[in-house]
């Protein structure tokens, strides 16, 4: 992980200006295309809590504020899924991760 400030923001900027957009474009469509609000079917799938984790890993590196102004959608998915009665209960119970990448 970038230290400098300036540096990390340029990275941020440069995602958010290159391949990260159309990634979460291409998303947005595959659960607009399915209408049910999930990757897949009616309900949560495997695919949505794995979108679900990249879209935590994008949010913990970019700032929910970031995430929010570049797909309002998968903030709002992302929200879907950790709603999730057992997701929240997981979530309640596990210990807090003191891991940072890259150090």
């Amino acid at each position: 992980m970038e230290k400098d400030e300036d540096k990390k923001k340029d990275l941020i900027e440069k995602a958010a200006a290159g391949p990260l957009p159309k990634f979460l474009k291409t998303m947005e469509c595959a659960l607009e295309k399915n209408g049910s609000g999930w990757l897949v079917g009616n309900d949560v799938t495997w695919a949505d809590l794995n979108l679900a984790c990249m879209i935590t890993f994008i949010s913990g590196i970019a700032g929910e504020d970031q995430l929010n102004k570049m797909s309002p959608k998968m903030a709002k998915f992302l929200q879907k899924v950790m709603d999730l009665p057992r997701i929240k209960e997981h979530l309640a119970k596990k210990p807090v991760s003191t891991y940072v990448p890259g150090q």
